[in-house]
């Protein structure tokens, strides 16, 4: 099987995590690209930053017209998202190969630990009933679409400035480690802001195609993104996106939480073992 063939699963693969879990692909697509491909790091993050601007706009399309995109807040935090995705793509252009994976293992690990220890609270605390984080600085952002009740909720978020400035925070280590910062901001929007999870995960996806196409284009100009490869992989983005929109659009919060962790866990494994 040649190099173009498995990418091209592998961008499908990207594609199917990207519309059913708002993680853009970049989770799977740089422990692959750095230890199956053998590519550097920085090559690795560059080729990353580009699909995850791909794959956040195929995904978001279908979400946006669907109803599940939180567009006001999304439009909000995308200001703070872009300043700090730039600065960290800055950062990482001058850091080493070792760094860069050590930073993504530790990173997709505090997530984990973080998710993991939400539901133990939620089953000792409230018997499986979602935790009360507080509701100071609650803003109301327009509504979504609520497929169980067939209408438009109002989007209420609570600790806004907690959530703009874990988005801030979040988007300058995503970029560094070209992930795009999905893996971060979906917890963050969920266990923090309050919104339900298909909800955050559209959310998430709709602001990262702008977020990442700026830290792709520093990645670009210093000469880290090979674009045949990055074409390859977009096509087969586009194929899964198309797939997973035709047969798992229908998945339950629930599942889709579960599926985000369990490839949260396999990433994070797979950089430590590195």
């Amino acid at each position: 099987m040649t190099d173009d063939v498995l990418l091209l699963i592998v961008g499908i693969l990207c594609g199917v995590t990207s519309h059913v879990l708002g993680l853009g692909g970049g989770i799977i697509l740089v422990p692959v690209l750095s230890q199956v491909f053998k590519f550097p790091m920085h090559q690795a993050v560059g080729a990353s930053l580009a699909i995850v601007t791909a794959s956040s706009l195929f995904s978001s399309l279908t979400k946006l017209k669907q109803g599940y995109v939180a567009i006001k807040l999304a439009t909000i935090l995308e200001t703070v998202s872009v300043i700090g995705a730039l600065l960290g793509a800055v950062i990482a252009l001058k850091m080493t190969d070792a760094d860069l994976k050590k930073l993504f293992a530790l990173l997709v690990t505090c997530m984990v630990s973080v998710m993991i220890l939400e539901d133990i609270l939620k089953a000792l605390l409230r018997g499986g009933q979602p935790t009360s984080l507080g509701r100071k600085f609650t803003m109301t952002f327009g509504t979504y679409w609520d497929e169980v009740s067939k209408d438009h909720i109002p989007c209420r978020v609570r600790q806004v400035p907690i959530v703009a400035g874990g988005v801030g925070t979040t988007a300058i280590l995503a970029s560094m480690i070209g992930i795009g910062g999905n893996i971060v901001i979906v917890p963050l929007l969920t266990t923090i802001g309050g919104l339900p999870m298909r909800v955050s995960t559209a959310t998430s996806a709709y602001m990262m195609g702008l977020t990442t196409s700026g830290a792709a284009l520093l990645f670009w100009f210093h000469e880290h993104i090979r674009t045949s490869l990055v074409l390859c992989i977009i096509a087969g983005v586009y194929i899964g996106t198309r797939l997973s929109q035709r047969y798992l659009s229908t998945l339950k919060s629930t599942t889709v939480r579960a599926l985000f962790l369990l490839v949260l866990i396999t990433a994070g494994v797979k950089m430590w073992l590195s």
